[in-house]
């Protein structure tokens, strides 16, 4: 649950609902609201052009 909490305030995201799956590997599903797209990484150099 705090992943999710760092996750809102990190990035701006509106947090709704965290849902438990009862899976083992991912115990939790977060539920934002609206567009939630990470920002492109420093290190991701593909423009699109090839």
């Amino acid at each position: 649950m705090a992943l999710a909490i760092e996750m809102s305030e990190k990035y701006g995201w509106k947090l709704v609902d965290i849902e438990k799956t009862g899976n083992d590997i991912l115990p939790v599903d977060c539920v934002f609201d609206g567009k939630t797209e990470f920002p492109q990484s420093y290190y991701d150099t593909d423009t699109g052009k090839e």
